[in-house]
This record gives C-alpha cells, structure tokens and sequence, in this order.
C-alpha cells in the first residue's frame, strides 16, 4: 500500500479504506485519484463511415476487458507487496 500511496499522492489509510472495499473507478476518476497516468481514446476520423451497428458491442466488450485486466494487475500488486511483507516478516 505504501507503493500506491507513494504513486497516487493519497494516503495510505484512505488507499486502505478505499481500496479494502470493492471500488470502482471510471478512467477519470482512475485519473484523478492518481491510478493511471492518462485516458487513451480511439482516434476516429471525422469522415468514416459508420458500417456496423455492432462496434458499440465490440467497444464495451474491450472496455470491459481493459477494466478486468486492470482489476487482476491491482490484485497481482496487492499479492506481491503482501508476499513481500510475508518474506521479510520471516526473515
């Protein structure tokens, strides 16, 4: 946690709050609280055509899958530092 709170600028009690329950973050309030570095959006340019109804599905399918790979790369940090703090413990 003290990794996190180094990255985010937030405290490490409220990174334990926040993060102790399941909270979510849209990509500007990942943003703000200092998760990520920037937002990444598609370009798209102003003249193409829209051919398929279905690239809106396809859209949310991705979103949802860069929110769960997001999700599993916090609990893989999470896991890390508490291995980390186990081994030292140890020691």
């Amino acid at each position: 946690m003290e990794c996190t709170a180094m990255n985010t600028g937030q405290s490490v009690e409220k990174i334990k709050k926040d993060l102790s329950r399941m909270k979510r973050f849209n990509a500007q309030e990942a943003l703000e609280y200092g998760l990520i570095d920037r937002i990444v959006r598609p370009r798209i340019k102003a003249d193409a055509p829209c051919t398929d109804a279905g690239a809106g599905l396809a859209e949310s399918l991705e979103s949802v899958r860069n929110r769960t790979e997001l999700k599993l790369h916090k609990q893989a940090i999470n896991k890390s530092i508490i291995t980390s703090r186990k081994g030292q413990l140890s020691q």
